[in-house]
């Protein structure tokens, strides 16, 4: 599913769409995928906690983090919109939201980076939510049988890695380098 979900940005991306409507098709496209896989969870449930852990762990933020990536393409380009005059400095701003996102949560990317394991049970098992940990939750996130506390730190982390990298790349086309 995950590769029919890629599939669909590509084709979305080839129509003749300016990149702002390219990035609204591809957030309905990814949340269309995230409906699917929710009615999927729906219908078979998890088999055990090992697969409820991989659910919120890996599978989850493939599809959630497009939702977040889109989004935050889509925002900046409507900020750029408004104001032609500050690309460069808005996508310099831009390019820097990985590493504060990194430095607020250095412990849990470290855990998740390292492939860690041991708290997987705390982290990803929607019977130990820690309410505290619970941000505001989006639109496409809000259905408490369908998230753990710490998903979201592992949707926001890899659509801020994209999205460092979309920034880094609007900064090049500008500018020629990457600061």
């Amino acid at each position: 599913m995950y590769d029919n979900m890629l599939n669909d940005f590509q084709k979305a991306m080839e129509l003749e769409q300016d990149e702002l409507q390219s990035t609204e098709s591809r957030i309905l496209i990814a949340i269309d995928y995230w409906s699917k896989l929710k009615l999927i969870v729906k219908e078979r449930g998890f088999k055990d906690e090992n697969d409820e852990i991989d659910f919120f762990r890996n599978v989850k933020p493939r599809f959630t983090s497009y939702i977040e990536y889109m989004a935050l393409i889509k925002d900046a380009l409507l900020a750029i919109a408004s104001d032609e005059t500050n690309k460069i400095s808005l996508w310099k701003k831009e390019s820097d939201r990985l590493k504060k996102f990194y430095d607020d949560n250095i412990s849990f990317i470290v855990y998740y980076n390292r492939k860690s394991h041991d708290d997987d049970l705390k982290f990803f098992l929607r019977k130990n939510n820690d309410i505290q940990n619970i941000r505001s939750l989006s639109d496409h996130d809000n259905d408490p049988e369908y998230f753990a506390s710490h998903d979201h730190l592992v949707t926001t982390y890899l659509a801020y890695n994209m999205y460092a990298k979309y920034a880094r790349k609007k900064l090049w086309e500008l500018t020629g380098h990457y600061r």
